[in-house]
């Protein structure tokens, strides 16, 4: 990984762990903080104003949900914004987006909030930087289903639209972590792909996730359709001359 260009994290990172969600790298999250450790990293690092610009977190899925367990790696992030509530309890909540995979190397610090000692996995590629020639078929073949679920999430949504401008721009290499990112998976799956630190692996690992929702897609469009297509066949037509005009009696005349 060349210095000037890809280095991007320093040795040691400030960690808040997250229950039942995994960030990945080019996404974004807003990300709920009411833990005692987490309180204290806000407060020290993120709250003062424009204290979090330049500064990177790293987001680690937690193990378990109310435990202190963390994922062995994590996504690091830039803060976008910070803001404080106190009702039902004190939190914060950070928006932030994931640039690149790290894993923890150490914990330095748990109190009074955890640093990690880490190691940059990878990077957010450029849009010429080139796929390796072995696995240029597989990422064809990404790219051609992620455009096809645009196709049809566009049909139901207007906002896929600005969806259909980011497939335009995004670089083949971070298709994996966006798409996981979009289509419904499961907290495991979702670490399967952030766990895959090797491209190919990370394609691998997010291609049936993206063949899955599509192919659920395609079953609500039929259904839908189906259901519409009955729903034309049975209407009776009108006739205001005959009794289908109306299932009540006429009143007779006096």
């Amino acid at each position: 990984m060349s210095r000037s260009r890809r280095r991007l994290l320093p040795p040691l990172l400030p960690i808040i762990g997250v229950d039942g969600h995994v960030l990945l790298p080019g996404s974004s999250m807003l990300v709920k903080v009411n833990d005692p450790r987490g309180l204290n990293l806000v407060e020290n690092q993120f709250w003062k104003q424009d204290s979090w610009r330049g500064k990177y977190v790293g987001v680690v899925p937690k193990l378990k949900e109310e435990s202190d367990e963390i994922h062995v790696r994590g996504t690091a992030a830039s803060v976008k914004q910070v803001t404080a509530r106190s009702y039902p309890q004190p939190h914060f909540t950070l928006l932030v987006t994931g640039l690149c995979r790290f894993s923890i190397d150490e914990l330095r610090q748990q109190v009074p909030y955890i640093v990690a000692s880490i190691t940059q996995l990878d990077y957010l590629h450029k849009k010429d930087d080139p796929i390796p020639a072995e696995i240029r078929t597989v990422v064809e073949e990404f790219r051609a289903n992620a455009k096809e679920l645009v196709d049809l999430l566009e049909l139901q949504s207007p906002a896929a639209k600005r969806l259909k401008h980011i497939l335009d721009s995004v670089p083949d290499q971070n298709l994996p972590d966006l798409f996981t990112s979009i289509v419904k998976a499961s907290f495991q799956e979702k670490l399967e792909v952030l766990d895959a630190v090797e491209l190919p692996d990370r394609f691998k690992a997010a291609h049936p996730l993206l063949l899955r929702q599509i192919e659920t897609l395609r079953l609500l469009k039929q259904a839908s359709n189906s259901s519409l297509s009955g729903l034309t066949s049975k209407k009776t037509p009108l006739s205001l001359g005959g009794r289908t005009a109306s299932k009540w009696p006429l009143r007779p005349e006096e």
